[in-house]
């Protein structure tokens, strides 16, 4: 194992983080910045694996982990679309080991004295272990997603139940009020149609005919009122009513 890269690679990955919590008060589309992180860190983590020996590694399991976060935190495609990175990484890496193309970094701990060579330069090894690696992050991924799917199909029920409660409080108080209103402007306009009804019945012949017009005007005005009243009431008496029956169910 080379340790100046791991070191290298290590404080990257401290740096890269300082630099997210600096970005992420700024005024930046969050899908963006959770996409760039997962990818900064993927890429900082195939660094790490192959400098701390490629396939050899077990810790390489660790790309499961941001596939479950980009699961959680992003959609269904860019969950898949950084799990699809994340195995292009990883197998490319391998790869380029397996073909020599990239030097094989030993990991003193994986007993390579069981094997005539290392087994990161075993096709069969690598094939075979890239392979479960891709499976097992497609896996965790189709299960991530549809468990947050669901529970985001869960939560966006709830939040429009919530706003239905919502709108029938608020149509309910206006109800109340209206029913309030109607009822209070009710009792004048009643007065007011009764009062011109006995003065056109009471004085019909001894009012001049200018007084008899105006005063029916006030009568059709009044009754005219009177009707938008009634459909104030018809109108509120649901809450009225809602009301009422809750004062009698709380009462002993």
């Amino acid at each position: 194992t080379c340790y100046l890269p791991l070191t290298v690679c290590n404080l990257l990955v401290g740096a890269s983080n300082v630099v997210f919590v600096h970005f992420a008060k700024k005024p930046i589309s969050p899908r963006r910045q959770i996409i760039t992180q997962i990818s900064t860190d993927l890429l900082l983590l195939t660094l790490l694996i192959h400098h701390s020996g490629g396939i050899e590694n077990p810790l390489f399991f660790i790309y499961v982990f941001h596939a479950i976060l980009a699961s959680i935190l992003l959609s269904k495609t860019d969950a898949y679309r950084v799990t699809i990175f994340a195995c292009f990484l990883f197998t490319l890496v391998v790869l380029l080991e397996l073909a020599h193309l990239l030097p094989h970094y030993m990991l003193k701990i994986f007993p390579h004295e069981l094997f005539e060579e290392h087994p990161a330069h075993v096709p069969v090894y690598v094939l075979g272990l890239s392979g479960v690696f891709v499976v097992i992050m497609f896996v965790v991924t189709y299960i991530s997603t549809s468990v947050a799917e669901s529970l985001r199909a869960e939560m966006r029920k709830e939040k429009e139940m919530t706003l239905q409660l919502i709108q029938s409080a608020k149509m309910a108080a206006i109800g109340e009020m209206a029913g309030n209103v109607a009822h209070e402007i009710n009792n004048p306009i009643g007065i007011i149609v009764l009062k011109v009804k006995n003065l056109l019945d009471d004085y019909q012949g001894q009012l001049p005919p200018k007084v008899i017009s105006d005063l029916e005007k006030i009568d059709r005005q009044a009754e005219r009122t009177a009707a938008i009243v009634r459909g104030l009431l018809n109108f509120a008496r649901p809450s009225v009513e809602k009301k009422r029956i809750a004062r009698h169910s709380s009462s002993p």
